[in-house]
């Protein structure tokens, strides 16, 4: 029936795409400052604002380890689709 072939066929010829656009969109939701300035809670900070707020003040040395977390958290995923993409040519 339907269900099966999106099951057997659709699903695993989608997934990676599907895997790849996630890891994307956590990236780029990670580092987006703009939107998080905008929609955030009151008193609420992510390390985007926290940099943000140390390169405003010019305590660049206070949003270093944040800026490096953003940098370190945002590899991973970048390197995984990296990887992906050469083993398929």
């Amino acid at each position: 029936g339907p269900a099966g072939v999106a099951r057997r066929i659709h699903l695993p010829l989608a997934a990676p795409a599907v895997a790849t656009a996630a890891l994307l969109v956590f990236v780029d939701a990670m580092k987006e400052l703009p939107a998080t300035l905008l929609l955030r809670p009151l008193n609420v900070e992510t390390l985007a604002t926290h940099v943000y707020g140390e390169a405003a003040r010019g305590t660049y040395e206070s949003g270093a380890a944040a800026a490096l977390a953003i940098v370190l958290c945002g590899l991973p995923p970048v390197a995984l689709i990296a990887r992906a993409t050469l083993r398929r040519g």
